[in-house]
């Protein structure tokens, strides 16, 4: 699985940080928040490792 966008790889890190008890869950926006609650530590661990320069800022839609 890959992020759709680097909004979305870097929603995946925040989230990812959470899961792993490094940021508190207060500090995620809401596209981190639906990742952190929807996703395994493992599907966040692939998201927030797409390359950056795959992916537009912000995905379609």
């Amino acid at each position: 699985m890959e992020a759709k966008s680097n909004e979305e790889r870097e929603a995946a890190s925040a989230a990812l940080a959470v899961k792993r008890g490094e940021a508190e869950v207060d500090a995620l926006n809401d596209t981190a928040r639906a990742l952190y609650v929807t996703k395994t530590e493992d599907e966040l661990q692939e998201l927030s490792q797409t390359s950056s320069g795959d992916n537009p800022d912000q995905a379609d839609g």
